[in-house]
């Protein structure tokens, strides 16, 4: 679905490899890192959105990335999986 344009402060930070990609069931999907997100469609407000890592429910990763129309303004990206 494209690329995602990283903020100047988060590329910095290591954040090098970000791209929207539909899953197999037609969802979007931020892949970023080698890492999956799925969009948290509780907390989207607008063209704010907030992104869980995809083992959020499984293995309760608490790695997290927020965007603003497609452009990621923060990240946390310590996950507690490989």
């Amino acid at each position: 679905m494209g690329t995602v344009f990283i903020s100047r402060e988060d590329n910095c930070r290591g954040i090098h490899v970000a791209q929207f990609v539909t899953s197999s069931r037609g969802n979007r999907i931020l892949k970023l890192n080698g890492y999956s997100f799925y969009s948290d469609r509780a907390k989207a407000r607008g063209p704010k959105r907030r992104w869980r890592c995809s083992t959020h429910c499984k293995q309760r990763c608490r790695a997290t990335v927020m965007t603003v129309d497609d452009v990621i303004i923060s990240a946390t990206l310590i996950h507690n999986h490989e």
